[in-house]
């Protein structure tokens, strides 16, 4: 629509993505990944053969990151925060 009133376009990401550096924890009871890139940081830190605690996913993009790496999550949402956080407060 903008271009159609003669302005010119350009599209550039204004978010970038990193690690954050951190030492995995035992003794946990649950870890929740909010996004494939979460996943992706997480396990370029550790290695996913630690015994890790019930793992949940916000949705199933993330929940399909997770099985890249072999595992089932244990609880995996629909995505939609509000509906996530009710269904996963009654599982944890």
């Amino acid at each position: 629509m903008l271009e159609a009133k003669g302005f010119t376009v350009r599209g550039k990401s204004l978010v970038g993505f990193k690690a954050v550096p951190f030492e995995f924890q035992s003794g946990l009871d649950w870890l929740f990944f909010y996004s494939k890139k979460g996943v992706y940081f997480f396990f370029s830190q550790i290695n996913h053969r630690v015994d890790l605690p019930k793992v949940a996913t916000l949705g199933p993009g993330t929940a399909n990151a997770l099985k890249s790496f072999d595992i089932e999550p244990d609880f995996s949402g629909t995505g939609k925060p509000k509906t996530v956080a009710a269904e996963f407060v009654q599982m944890a």
